[in-house]
């Protein structure tokens, strides 16, 4: 990123090879096996009704630090989209950019303690299984872990779209034809929604059970996440939806003006019993050009990413169905 100071765990991501986070994501999912091996409740523990629960938050965590990496892409991506509609030079430009960086090690943590809380909470007002196994201590723990990554990957998006909303300060815009500079912005907004959406998926087809929504600790979990979701994808591009509706405004007003005194020109040659057929060719045009400006989008996505984010929101929908009609069909029930 030019000129951001990447927090610890930031930088511990972007620095570690490849091949060892795959070792690491291997011996991970690797453990809750081995613990139940070696206490010998591996027949009980991961059987064909809980295996899925004994690895679900192990994979969340590993998604979460998989997908980060998306999040500095995209916003390292917004900083050279909208480098041409500054008036700077480069070296200010990343100064710029820096100052308005506001993520912090210490603002991290604070989220990942308000998760472990969270987690908490929910885990105590929840049926607590028996603690007496390695096994279940060792998935209680990463439980409270990915409520603590989940937290974090809220306040790392919300801060990924402070951050751009503030660049936005620095923006100088004249052109409502020209979205170019504003798509890293859409795509940004659209990696950050899928991320949450791909979470939501993921803990539906690993912990989905038929009475997970008549429970209130499934309802505010995943009611939070659907809510971000939605949100992180407008509030990304908020700021560039502003820049560019006043920039259009301005120059409908301007065209409006301009046709009123082009109409009055006209009415004047014709009073006159002058030729007005370049005045009334100017009029057209300046009315074309309104209704152009009139149609163009303020917003910087286009109807290609919305589609992607509507079928990406309705694919947990989809999935849950799956599972309760594979319910259904091996059980008898739902």
């Amino acid at each position: 990123m030019p000129g951001a100071e990447p927090t610890h765990f930031e930088r511990l991501v972007q620095q570690m090879p490849p091949w060892r986070k795959v070792l690491l994501a291997l011996l991970l999912l690797a453990l809750p096996y081995a613990l139940a091996y070696l206490e010998g409740i591996h027949t009980t523990v991961l059987n064909r009704e809980t295996w899925r629960v004994a690895f679900f938050p192990t994979v969340i965590v590993i998604y979460i630090v998989a997908v980060a990496p998306w999040i500095w892409r995209a916003e390292k991506a917004v900083v050279e989209g909208l480098r041409p509609l500054v008036g700077a030079e480069i070296d200010t430009y990343d100064a710029l950019a820096h100052n308005a960086w506001w993520r912090s090690s210490l603002g991290g943590w604070g989220a990942f303690g308000i998760g472990l809380l969270f987690g908490l909470l929910l885990y105590i007002s929840s049926s607590t299984p028996d603690l007496h196994y390695w096994t279940i201590r060792y998935w209680a723990a990463t439980m409270l872990i990915m409520y603590g990554a989940l937290v974090w990957l809220i306040y790392t998006a919300l801060g990924s779209a402070r951050w751009t909303a503030l660049l936005h300060g620095y923006v100088l815009h004249d052109d409502p034809f020209d979205l170019t500079p504003f798509e890293p912005v859409g795509r940004q907004g659209l990696i950050l929604a899928m991320i949450f959406v791909g979470a939501i998926t993921l803990s539906l087809l690993l912990i989905y059970t038929r009475t997970m929504f008549l429970e209130w600790q499934g309802i505010v979990v995943y009611s939070i996440l659907v809510l971000v979701t939605v949100s992180i994808f407008f509030i990304v591009m908020w700021p560039a939806h502003r820049i560019l509706l006043r920039v259009k405004e301005q120059k409908v007003a301007g065209v409006q003006r301009l046709i009123g005194q082009t109409f009055r020109k006209l009415e004047t040659l014709a009073a006159d019993g002058v030729d007005t057929q370049v005045a009334a060719t100017e009029v057209q045009a300046w009315l074309t050009l309104e209704q152009r400006l009139k149609q163009t989008r303020t917003w910087p996505y286009d109807t290609e990413m919305l589609r992607t984010l509507f079928i990406s929101v309705l694919t947990p929908l989809f999935v849950a169905i799956a599972r309760v009609v594979g319910t259904y069909l091996t059980e008898g029930h739902f």
